[in-house]
C-alpha cells in the first residue's frame, strides 16, 4: 500500500489525480508505465490489496486469535476495521459524483455525474412530451455489438461499430472523402485522438450504426457533440447523443436567487450562494434553504454543494454526491473506538490485580 501511495504520488504529477485514480486507486490490476514506448510492470491495484486485507483480517479474527476474555477489545476493534473496509467498498461501488446546473426561475430534477457516459435515445412525440432511452455501460463492450435490443420499443436497431477512449470528433474538411461516415450535424466530423489525454476527464467517441428497414446509416457521437444525431422514421423524430449519464429525482430544486460577492476593487470572488426551494411532492415537502460554503444541502444519502455558476451570475452549479456508505465511517470510528476503551479499561484491571 505505501509502494501504491508513492507511485501514484508520482503519477498524478504528470496526469493528474483523475488518471492516478482510474489507473491504481480504483483498479483490482494495472501496469505501471515505466516509458514512452509501452514498458510496463504490473501490479496489485489498491481494490485487490484492500480486499485481501478485508480476508486476512477476517480469517485472523474467526479463525486465528483464540477466545478469550481478557482480549474481547482487540474483537472489537478488529470488527470496526471490517466495518470500515466494508464501507469503502460501498462508496467505490456504489457512490457517485455529479453536477446539477439551475437558471435562476427554474427547477431541475436530475444530475449529471462527472465520468459515467451514456447514449440517449430520445423520442419527441410533442414539444411537451419525450421518451428517454438511456443506454449505459457501453464503454467496454467490443465493436459490432448491438446496443439495443428487440425487446426495446424502437422502430431502429442501434450498432456500436468502433470506440475510441481519449478521443474527441472535430470539423471534417473532406467529408467527401469519407462517404461511409455520413453525418446529419451542421458539420460533418471526423475522430481525432487526443495527442496527450486530459488531467480531468475521458473523452469518448465512437462510429455508429442505425439499422432502418429501409437500410442503415453511420455517424459518429462524441463526448465534444452538443447537438445530437436526428433521425426521423415515419413521421416520428428520434434524437441520438452521448452524454454524461443522468440520475433523476424523485424531487426537484427551484433555484430562486444566486448571489455572488468579490472583494473590493478586485474581481477574485469572495462568496457565491444559492437560495433554493426544495420541493418534494411525494413527501409533501417545501421548504428554502441557502447553500454555500461549508453549508450543503443534505437529503438522505445526495448532499449538495455550492460548486460554481455560469451565464453571468443566472446559473448556479451544484455538485451532487450519492455516498451510499455515509454512516459506515462514523459507526465504525465508534466501534474501534469503543473496543480500544474497553481493552485498555481490561489490561488495566487486569495488572492492578496483579500488582494487589
Amino acid at each position: 500500500m505505501m509502494l501504491l501511495l508513492v507511485l501514484g504520488t508520482l503519477y498524478q504529477t504528470d496526469f493528474g489525480i483523475f488518471r492516478a485514480q482510474q489507473l491504481i486507486f480504483s483498479s483490482w490490476l494495472f501496469v505501471y508505465p515505466l516509458s514512452d514506448m509501452g514498458f510496463g510492470v504490473p501490479l496489485p491495484g489498491a481494490r485487490l490489496l484492500m480486499f485481501v486485507l478485508f480476508v486476512n483480517l477476517l480469517f485472523a479474527t474467526v479463525f486465528r486469535l483464540r477466545w478469550r476474555r481478557h482480549i474481547v477489545g482487540v474483537y472489537i476493534v478488529h470488527a470496526g476495521i471490517l466495518v470500515l473496509l466494508s464501507g469503502g467498498f460501498l462508496t467505490a461501488y456504489f457512490s457517485h459524483e455529479g453536477a446539477m446546473e439551475i437558471a435562476e426561475g427554474e427547477a431541475t430534477n436530475y444530475s449529471t455525474r462527472y465520468y459515467e457516459k451514456e447514449i440517449a435515445i430520445t423520442h419527441r412525440e410533442s414539444p411537451e412530451k419525450a421518451t428517454v432511452i438511456a443506454i449505459r455501460n457501453f464503454i467496454r463492450l467490443r465493436p459490432a455489438t448491438m446496443l439495443t435490443s428487440p425487446d426495446i420499443p424502437l422502430p431502429f436497431r442501434l450498432e456500436l461499430r468502433s470506440l475510441f477512449r481519449d478521443a474527441v470528433a472535430i470539423e471534417d474538411r473532406a467529408a467527401t472523402s469519407t462517404p461511409e461516415l455520413t453525418r446529419r450535424y451542421l458539420v460533418p466530423r471526423m475522430i481525432h485522438p487526443l495527442e496527450k489525454p486530459s488531467t480531468e476527464a475521458e473523452f469518448v467517441a465512437g462510429v455508429f450504426t442505425v439499422h432502418t428497414a429501409t437500410g442503415a446509416e453511420t455517424f459518429i457521437l462524441a463526448d465534444t457533440i452538443d447537438e445530437p444525431m436526428i433521425l426521423e422514421i415515419d413521421g416520428d423524430t428520434y434524437e441520438i447523443q452521448l452524454r454524461g449519464q443522468r440520475d433523476y429525482y424523485p424531487f426537484s430544486i427551484y433555484l430562486e436567487d444566486f448571489r455572488r460577492e468579490t472583494y473590493p476593487g478586485s474581481p477574485v470572488n469572495r462568496s457565491f450562494e444559492s437560495h433554493v426551494i426544495f420541493v418534494d411532492p411525494v413527501r409533501e415537502l417545501e421548504r428554502g434553504v441557502r447553500i454555500y460554503m461549508n453549508h450543503p444541502l443534505r437529503h438522505r444519502l445526495l448532499t449538495f454543494y455550492q460548486s460554481s455558476f455560469d451565464r453571468n451570475d443566472t446559473v448556479t452549479v451544484l455538485s451532487v454526491v450519492r455516498n451510499t456508505g455515509l454512516v459506515v465511517p462514523y459507526v465504525a470510528t465508534v466501534v474501534i473506538g469503543l473496543g480500544l476503551l474497553i481493552q485498555f479499561i481490561t489490561l488495566l484491571v487486569m495488572r492492578r490485580r496483579r500488582g494487589l
